[in-house]
C-alpha cells in the first residue's frame, strides 16, 4: 500500500529530476541571461535573484505552452523582462501607497486600528518575521501559541518580534539598508566555529526555523535538517564523499568574513593541487542575534565570477547544479 508520504516523496524526486534536466538544457543560455539581468537591475544580488525567478517562472510555464519554443534564449530574456517590469510596477504601487499614509498615525502608540491603517508600511519597514508576527497578532488576532506554531518558533521569540515590530512602526523613518545586514560579530563567530569544525556550536547559532537555500538548487528548513547527517553543515565541513570528479579534490578549506558593497558575507576557499581558490559565497540574515537565513551561491557561476573579479582572486566553479540529486 502506498502512503501519502511515499507519493509525496516520489513526486518530489520526479520534480527534482525534471528540474536538473531543465538546468542542463538551458545551461548554454545562462551567462547571457545573467548578464541581461545585471544590466536590468544594476545590482549584483538583485541580478541573481531575477535570474533565479526567471528560471523558476520559465520552468513552471514552459510545459503549459502549446507552441514550440524556437528560441529558448529569447524566451528566457522575455520572461526576465516581464518579471522586472512587474517588480518595478509593484514597487511603484507600494511607494504610492506609503505616500498616502497619514504621518501622524505612524507616530502614535500602536493599536490594532493603527496597524491596519499603516499596513502598507509593513511592507517596507519590518523584517519578515516581525512583519508576520504583528500582522498575525494585531490584524488577525491569533494567540501567541498559534503564531509560534505558524512561524515554527517559540512564544518568547514571538513576543520579542512583536515588541520590536511595534516599536519600529512608531518610527516613521524606513530602516537603512545596513540595518538589514547581519552583524560582523555574528559572522565572525560562524567563521571561527567553522574553522574548529564545531557542528554543535554552528547549530546553536541558527534559529530553530532557519532557512538554508542552495540558490537555484534546493532549500532546507529548520535547524535539525541543517545539521544532521548529510546536511548542509555536515557537507560544508566534511565534504561530499558521494560526489564524483573534482568536488572533493581539496586538502583544506577556509571560511572568511568579508565586506562586499557594505554587506558582510562569507567566502569559502579551498586548497586544491594548483593552489587556493575561492569557491562559494554565503549570505546571512540575522534575527535576535542568531542566523535566520543562509543563501549559498555555490552553483551560481556568473555571480561567483563577478565576485572573484571584484576581489581579484582565483575562482573554481562547479556549474549550475550538483552532479547527483540532493
Amino acid at each position: 500500500m502506498t502512503t501519502n508520504t511515499g507519493i509525496h516523496n516520489e513526486i518530489q524526486k520526479e520534480m527534482r529530476v525534471a528540474w536538473y534536466r531543465y538546468l542542463d538544457l538551458i545551461e548554454p543560455f545562462r551567462p547571457n541571461l545573467h548578464n541581461y539581468c545585471l544590466r536590468m537591475t544594476r545590482n549584483f544580488w538583485d541580478a541573481e535573484d531575477l535570474t533565479q525567478d526567471t528560471l523558476l517562472r520559465s520552468f513552471a510555464k514552459i510545459g503549459a505552452l502549446t507552441q514550440d519554443i524556437d528560441n529558448p534564449q529569447s524566451y528566457l530574456l522575455r520572461t526576465a523582462t516581464n518579471l522586472w517590469i512587474d517588480r518595478v510596477r509593484r514597487s511603484q504601487r507600494e511607494t504610492n501607497a506609503l505616500e498616502k499614509v497619514d504621518q501622524p498615525t505612524l507616530t502614535e502608540a500602536i493599536d490594532a486600528d493603527s496597524v491596519r491603517n499603516g499596513a502598507e508600511k509593513l511592507i517596507q519597514n519590518l523584517p519578515s518575521r516581525q512583519r508576520a508576527a504583528v500582522v498575525l497578532k494585531d490584524v488577525f488576532d491569533y494567540s501567541l501559541k498559534e503564531i509560534a506554531e505558524i512561524l515554527e518558533t517559540t512564544d518568547g521569540a514571538v513576543k520579542a518580534a512583536l515588541h520590536r515590530g511595534r516599536d519600529r512602526l512608531k518610527d516613521p523613518s524606513p530602516p537603512s539598508r545596513h540595518e538589514r545586514f547581519p552583524s560582523k560579530e555574528l559572522l565572525d563567530r560562524f567563521v571561527n566555529l567553522f574553522a574548529a569544525h564545531d557542528v554543535d556550536g554552528l547549530a546553536e547559532l541558527l534559529l530553530d526555523n532557519v532557512s538554508v537555500e542552495v540558490v537555484g538548487v534546493g532549500q532546507i528548513l529548520g535547524r535539525d535538517a541543517a545539521r544532521g547527517e548529510g546536511s548542509w553543515l555536515e557537507r560544508c565541513l566534511f565534504g561530499h564523499p558521494d560526489w564524483p570528479g573534482d568536488y572533493n579534490d581539496y586538502t583544506a578549506q577556509e571560511a572568511k568574513s568579508v565586506l562586499f558593497e557594505g554587506e558582510p558575507v562569507v567566502q569559502l576557499w579551498r586548497t586544491r593541487p594548483d593552489g587556493q581558490t575561492f569557491e562559494e559565497i554565503w549570505r546571512f540574515e540575522e534575527e535576535e542575534g542568531r542566523v535566520s537565513r543562509i543563501r549559498d551561491y555555490c552553483f551560481c557561476p556568473e555571480t561567483l565570477k563577478v565576485f572573484s573579479e571584484h576581489f581579484n582572486v582565483p575562482l573554481h566553479t562547479y556549474g549550475y547544479r550538483p552532479p547527483i540529486l540532493m
